[in-house]
């Protein structure tokens, strides 16, 4: 495949840009994504061997494997592929396998490095698996390959992050915080000056966390209109400690807090009411069955009497 047919696939395959992906834990780190193209067309099986054989070279050598902006990719192509007159028969290839470090905004290639490589097997695909298997991820050439890489990119940064600034600080102008910090997050922290570029990403972080935290106390807000407690007080909880709004929300969290408590008490002050006016009106049932009781003894206790005084006269 050609540079053009890879750069297109590149922009297909991380046109998504994922802020949770990136990894970069050191400050010297520098981030390239793996990407390998489906339209290379190889064997069932090759693609993923040749996917792992790329990010192994990144990950072998200490760069982070995300970045919207620069991708590693890998490009093969078959110098020749004979079937032996053996028996059985044996497939045997020749191949050039390439990785291209591409910038996939504008389209150029930063740095790339070559083998020759070759494969024989029974089965086409495990020759190729082969051939590719040959390439040492940890090796001193690659090595080479990786720190001539970061020295340009650096480079890149170096000169570009005036450029990248004004344009995070235009999406951020725009209220597109997320854009804005990934325009900026891949910058070395190594990076001479790299000082404004935290202040700005600080800035712009604390834009993005107060955004946050108006959507979820004004969410919390509306709950509390319609006593959904558990429901503001899920939203409360999520409010960034970093925002300028925690206060706001620890606030209401407490009077959201005092609020239930009164609610509970009262609940239980009810609760015991309902249970004494019913002890009530068992008592009251008792005693009117007793007086009733009493009642009949007695007339029945008169009718004995008038029934003797009978009986005698």
């Amino acid at each position: 495949m050609n540079i053009h047919g890879l750069l297109t696939a590149c922009f297909l395959l991380i046109g998504v840009p994922a802020m949770s992906q990136r990894t970069l834990t050191q400050k010297d780190a520098i981030a390239i994504t793996p990407v390998v193209s489906d339209e290379l067309h190889l064997p069932s099986g090759v693609l993923s061997i040749l996917e792992t054989k790329t990010r192994q070279m990144l990950t072998s050598n200490g760069l982070a494997n995300y970045s919207e902006r620069f991708v590693l990719v890998p490009n093969i192509t078959v110098l020749t592929k004979n079937v032996t007159p053996t028996a059985p028969p044996m497939f045997s290839m020749e191949l050039e396998i390439s990785f291209y470090v591409l910038d996939a905004v504008e389209g150029t290639i930063m740095n790339e490095i070559s083998y020759t490589k070759k494969g024989i097997n029974r089965e086409e695909h495990k020759a190729f698996i082969q051939a590719i298997n040959e390439i040492n991820p940890r090796s001193a050439e690659v090595k080479r390959f990786i720190d001539a890489t970061k020295e340009r990119l650096i480079e890149y940064y170096k000169m570009r992050t005036p450029v990248l600034l004004k344009q995070a600080e235009a999406l951020a102008a725009q209220s597109k915080y997320e854009d804005a910090l990934m325009v900026l997050s891949n910058i070395p922290e190594n990076m001479e000056g790299y000082e404004v570029v935290a202040g700005a990403m600080a800035s712009i972080h604390k834009q993005y966390v107060n955004r946050e935290a108006d959507f979820l106390i004004n969410e919390a807000k509306g709950y509390l209109t319609t006593k959904k407690y558990p429901e503001a007080m899920e939203a409360l909880a999520q409010v960034d400690p970093l925002s300028d709004r925690y206060k706001t929300a620890i606030s209401m969290v407490d009077q959201l807090k005092a609020s239930i408590e009164a609610r509970e008490r009262a609940a239980r002050a009810a609760v015991e009411e309902k249970e004494k006016a019913a002890i009530a009106r068992q008592m009251q049932i008792y005693e009117d069955k007793k007086a009733a009781a009493q009642k009949a003894h007695d007339d029945q206790v008169e009718i004995t009497k008038l029934s003797i005084a009978a009986s005698r006269d």
